[in-house]
């Protein structure tokens, strides 16, 4: 009985300690400055893209023009999706500010191409 009891201890030590050799997880909040290079300009006709964020927590996007650029952030697959509605004025920007508790502030800037001049013969 003596024997098993000491068995006993010594697995609930090691179980212990293999608890406590576990990694903490570092706070991450990052989207790859060439992904944001990358991304406009947006074409006049409109489109949605998208880039990864980087993130260990909850995330939001807004639009200093959010009636022509819109963010969704997908959490589950780390996507900031940009629903660029179309143009048919002149070139225009927008900024998107991507947050994380705790982070500093990410922007994001948006630009669009403005619509092909057209001529109209009467």
């Amino acid at each position: 009985m003596k024997k098993s009891t000491i068995q006993i201890v010594i697995c609930f030590f090691a179980i212990l300690m293999l608890g406590a050799c576990k990694e903490e997880s570092v706070p991450v909040f990052n989207v790859p400055a060439d992904e944001i290079a990358n991304l406009t300009p947006f074409s006049a006709a409109g489109e949605i893209k998208s880039i990864t964020v980087e993130a260990s927590g909850n995330v939001t996007a807004t639009s200093d023009q959010p009636d022509w650029c819109i963010p969704t952030y997908a959490y589950r697959h780390n996507l900031l999706f940009f629903d660029v509605k179309p143009n048919e004025g002149t070139a225009r920007t927008a900024v998107v500010t991507v947050q994380s508790e705790g982070f500093p502030d990410i922007t994001v800037p948006i630009s669009q191409l403005g619509a092909p001049p057209s001529l109209s013969v009467t």
